[in-house]
């Protein structure tokens, strides 16, 4: 075997183990951070990041599958209701398109962030705060609401993703649409298996009672759920929507229908 074939074998095997060490690394963690750490060191990741406060991400518009759901599920509506609206970029290119759009965020950042550069483009908005995996009692009722980008991801534990859906529920009428995105998981594979079975392993140690689920992973130094289409469509219906579209494209996204 020559030495280009012994470099390429090695680094195949360097590869597996430091992705090995990494799921284990990232399970032990999982395991050992309650509820209220794991908030913590998401809000920490985007408080560190200010790309997602800048006007280049801000200011960039609606993604093409967020406008292919506007144009097919939403234009019977006129006001809008978002949730981890950030620091805006929905609201803004909402507006752009020519819907009335509010949003909510806990981030006191983004909050801040976001009503600002609403003023500064003339974009009439009402920005309200929110407790993580909460909705503002104070929003009103709209025509439809929209899950900010990637949002729903950071909301540990089932049944508060679905008390979080029944909440917003109340914020929309009989028949308004629900534009919700996420990462899409096709089942249990190697690369939440490890770190779901070292995180139930640490936690049954520590005799925790923290719900943990398979797709629960702490990728990008924060904490995320990522959705087979079964448990993004269970979700939706317990919390009071008829799923009218799922795609695991681009991540991710569904559109919700609220029930009667």
């Amino acid at each position: 075997m020559n030495r280009p074939d012994l470099f390429l074998k090695s680094n195949r095997w360097a590869t597996k183990l430091i992705t090995g060490i990494r799921a284990v690394h990232d399970g032990f963690w999982l395991g050992m951070l309650d509820h209220a750490a794991l908030q913590g060191l998401t809000a920490r990741q985007y408080d560190g990041d200010d790309s997602y406060a800048d006007d280049v991400h801000n200011l960039s518009g609606l993604h093409h599958w967020e406008i292919g759901a506007l144009d097919r599920y939403f234009s019977g509506c006129r006001t809008l209701l978002v949730g981890a609206a950030g620091a805006g970029r929905e609201v803004i290119g909402l507006a752009g398109r020519g819907f009335r759009a509010d949003g909510f965020d806990c981030s006191p950042k983004f909050f801040e962030r976001g009503r600002s550069l609403c003023q500064a483009r003339g974009v009439a908005a009402n920005f309200l705060f929110a407790a993580p995996g909460e909705v503002p009692e104070e929003a009103g009722v709209y025509d439809g609401l929209i899950m900010g980008w990637g949002g729903y991801i950071h909301i540990a534990g089932r049944e508060r993703r679905i008390r979080f859906l029944r909440e917003f529920r109340k914020h929309v009428k009989a028949g308004g649409p629900l534009l919700i995105s996420f990462l899409s998981r096709s089942g249990g594979s190697g690369r939440v298996k490890i770190p779901f079975a070292v995180a139930r392993l640490v936690r049954a140690l520590r005799l925790s009672r923290e719900p943990l689920e398979m797709g629960d992973t702490l990728a990008g130094n924060w904490f995320q759920h990522e959705f087979t289409e079964a448990e993004i469509r269970h979700e939706l219906e317990q919390a009071g929507f008829r799923v009218e579209y799922y795609s695991g494209r681009f991540g991710g996204h569904a559109v919700g229908i609220a029930e009667e």
